[in-house]
């Protein structure tokens, strides 16, 4: 895994230096290795932001009473609309350059690691403890 992690770094290192390193690439790029860093976490996070923020934009938008009759495809329409919509929220969400799911995916990971760091610091200064006792 760190292989493949400095092999991405080294390549986008050359591409950066060939094209020009701008601040789209670099959130684009920091999205990319975030999202291989814990690919099932990132998953239900865009899931979720997905399904709650994109869906319910969605869904007003299917609510709306603008139809024209050469653009409305009937009861097929109306019936099947809502799965299209759900399907379109969910690859919104999975999107590597959403923004929102971006942000909630690296909010998650840091407090993981800020609990497993103070975790792993309690259990140090519990073993200290046990082998002063001893």
């Amino acid at each position: 895994m760190t292989q493949i992690s400095s092999q991405f770094d080294s390549a986008l290192q050359n591409a950066n230096a060939i094209n020009g390193q701008t601040a789209f690439t670099q959130r684009a790029a920091a999205a990319q290795k975030a999202s291989v860093a814990n690919p099932k976490l990132r998953e239900q996070v865009g899931d979720f932001v997905g399904t709650i923020f994109y869906g319910t934009l969605l869904s007003q938008l299917q609510d709306s009473k603008f139809k024209s009759e050469y653009f409305h495809g009937g009861r097929g329409e109306e019936i099947f609309k809502g799965q299209l919509y759900q399907e379109y929220a969910r690859r919104i969400g999975r999107s590597p350059n959403d923004p929102m799911s971006n942000r909630i995916y690296e909010a998650m990971t840091r407090h993981l690691r800020d609990e497993a760091s103070t975790a792993a610091a309690t259990q140090n200064t519990n073993e200290q403890k046990e082998s002063r006792a001893a």
